[in-house]
């Protein structure tokens, strides 16, 4: 996959990125884009530990999750290249701004009702 010369700016995300999100992609080029101004809010169930009111800040920007069961495994794919034996995307990055991309969080306290009253929503 191939991103190139791209404007991704001020975007919003449940969990993670905001910009780009990376799973299950090996061969990826990221080269001459502007990614800037994107929101990782971390309010998806995901971002939750289980049993928890307050979710676990994600990257912002230009995230990679860990590969999924359904891709071969890094030793599998060493064999077509070293570069992609690893258990996540590995992008190739050049030439891009990659500027004031945030991570948030949401406690579930600070919105004045009690994590385990479901009348409360």
């Amino acid at each position: 996959m191939d991103i190139y010369n791209n404007i991704i700016v001020n975007n919003g995300a449940g969990f993670a990125a905001g910009g780009i999100s990376l799973q299950d992609a090996i061969k990826v080029k990221i080269i001459g884009n502007t990614i800037a101004n994107n929101d990782a809010c971390a309010v998806a169930l995901n971002a939750f530990p289980p049993n928890l009111g307050v979710s676990v800040p994600q990257g912002a920007g230009i995230v990679s999750h860990a590969n999924s069961p359904y891709l071969p495994p890094p030793a599998d794919l060493a064999a077509m290249a070293p570069q992609y034996a690893s258990p996540f995307s590995n992008p190739t990055l050049e030439n891009n701004i990659i500027w004031h991309n945030r991570s948030y969080y949401f406690n579930y306290s600070l919105s004045g009702t009690t994590l385990n009253n479901p009348t409360n929503h």
